[in-house]
């Protein structure tokens, strides 16, 4: 507990493990990671406490990322065990771009999870995720997002070169 942050910056790396949940996560100066492990078992939840961009490798062993209405943006690889991505604020942002292998299994985004974006920039990647998700606005701008739950749209699908392979669902308009 404190109001200070993590600082870290693009030759850092962060290992989080132990059990349970760490807490909100804060950096002071850059936001930039070059490697982070997340292994938090017992269902061990990590909340960005702030803005994250992985350079190089996000490796999630176990347990769930929430990305707390900030941007998680991953711009190397995404070695994938156990856990999901979850967003319970609307204005959450994922950014999947750069280079770098990603899970063949699928990333899992928590029951309910709502993003306000979700940008797929990978030339000749697949993005594979493995459950339902509500997102304002896609942007497929290189690379397939293959998602085996539906996609619920509740604002604009931006199509570059990217391609999207499953279940749309327009969310309903008041």
């Amino acid at each position: 507990t404190g109001t200070g942050g993590i600082v870290g910056g693009p030759t850092s790396n962060m290992v989080i493990g132990g059990t349970s949940n760490f807490g909100t996560l804060t950096f002071s100066g850059t936001n930039q990671l070059l490697n982070l492990t997340l292994n938090r078992t017992s269902a061990g939840l990590v909340t960005l406490g702030g803005d994250l961009t992985i350079l190089g490798t996000f490796t999630q062993t176990d347990g769930d990322l929430s990305l707390n209405g900030f941007t998680f943006q991953l711009s190397g690889g995404y070695s994938l065990t156990s856990g999901n991505i979850t967003s319970a604020v609307n204005s959450s942002r994922l950014i999947v771009d750069g280079a770098g292998p990603l899970p063949l299994t699928g990333v899992g985004f928590g029951t309910g999870s709502t993003f306000n974006t979700i940008t797929l920039d990978r030339a000749s990647a697949t993005f594979n995720t493995s459950s339902s998700v509500t997102v304002t606005n896609l942007n497929l701008l290189d690379g397939t997002f293959n998602n085996t739950g539906a996609v619920s749209i509740a604002g604009t699908i931006t199509r570059e070169a990217g391609t999207l392979s499953n279940t749309v669902v327009p969310s309903a308009t008041s």
